[in-house]
């Protein structure tokens, strides 16, 4: 997670409250970004050890995912959370550093919206979440906020500076905080994955 201003491409009309699916598939590819309420949020570039926790957490989780036939696990992939093709708009697009989808809803998305292009349109089952020094708390909690409100089961907020992780989900009232000698845990959406959060954030050289 590393945000930027938001920023509004010429063609679309700033304040609309939405994109048309046409202005939001013609959105460049060159750089990540987000639709926040209707408008473009571009990105920033992220630092290493923002990648090194990612890595580490999408290579576990997709070795286990592939293990056991669980689903599909991805890095920086766009989810539209609101938003409807027959209809023409598209409000809401978050991209976690990490997130699962499991295989049933994985095999039925595809089924209606094809395999080979486009984002998901869908809420994953689990998002991951890296916060970086630039990111504002309050746009923290309102991505937060979106993952719950459209059906996410699982949130991991990953603090590197705290070096701890932040869950949450559907079923609990407040988030509950890991740190030192805690273990992060799949359960329930990925039942049987764990990850000590010494592993997490050991550092290496």
């Amino acid at each position: 997670m590393a945000e930027a201003q938001i920023t509004q491409q010429q063609h679309i009309p700033k304040g609309r409250g939405f994109l048309t699916l046409t202005e939001f598939l013609s959105l460049p590819d060159e750089q990540p970004f987000e639709v926040v309420s209707g408008e473009i949020v571009v990105m920033t570039p992220v630092q290493r050890e923002h990648n090194t926790l990612s890595r580490r957490l999408f290579v576990s989780l997709y070795n286990f995912a592939e293990e056991h036939k669980l689903g599909d696990v991805w890095e920086e992939a766009a989810y539209v959370l609101d938003g409807d093709k027959r209809s023409d708009w598209v409000r809401e697009v978050r991209q976690p550093d990490v997130s699962f989808i499991a295989r049933k809803r994985v095999e039925a998305h595809n089924a209606e919206h094809g395999a080979k292009e486009g984002p998901w349109w869908l809420a994953p089952d689990l998002a991951i979440e890296i916060v970086s020094p630039t990111d504002r708390y309050v746009d923290v909690r309102q991505k937060i906020a979106d993952y719950l409100r459209y059906g996410v089961q699982l949130i991991w907020v990953v603090e590197p500076a705290a070096e701890v992780v932040r869950v949450f989900s559907p079923q609990e009232k407040e988030d509950h905080t890991l740190a030192e000698s805690a273990v992060l845990s799949g359960d329930p959406v990925l039942p049987g994955w764990s990850m000590p959060l010494a592993e997490l954030f050991r550092h290496e050289g």
